[in-house]
């Protein structure tokens, strides 16, 4: 009784969040209409047990956590961002960062 309770649980959190969903006492997948296409087109449709590791999972999140910090910088600095990157990227090839910075 709990197992079905926790899937259902599980299925309308996920149905709210439009996420996937994996059961995991089947082994099956349950998909948006969309999703599918998506994943085809990544060429993910053979990995789709991939997608749902936790090192997968922590790849997303990562990417997805660089992707909005680097548009928070985005909005910060406007048009001075590609002029920080240069700085940035010099800074890191520099021999005398410590003294640069100092």
């Amino acid at each position: 009784m709990q197992r079905d309770l926790s899937w259902k649980v599980g299925l309308q959190w996920a149905v709210r969040e439009k996420a996937p969903v994996l059961c995991v006492h089947c082994d099956e997948a349950w998909l948006d209409r969309s999703e599918w296409r998506l994943l085809d087109r990544l060429a993910l449709a053979d990995k789709l047990t991939l997608v749902f590791t936790q090192p997968w999972q922590n790849l997303v999140r990562s990417t997805e956590a660089e992707r909005r910090a680097e548009q928070l910088w985005i909005e910060r600095l406007g048009d001075d961002y590609v002029r920080a990157q240069v700085i940035r990227e010099w800074l890191r090839s520099a021999t005398q960062v410590r003294e640069i910075l100092a």
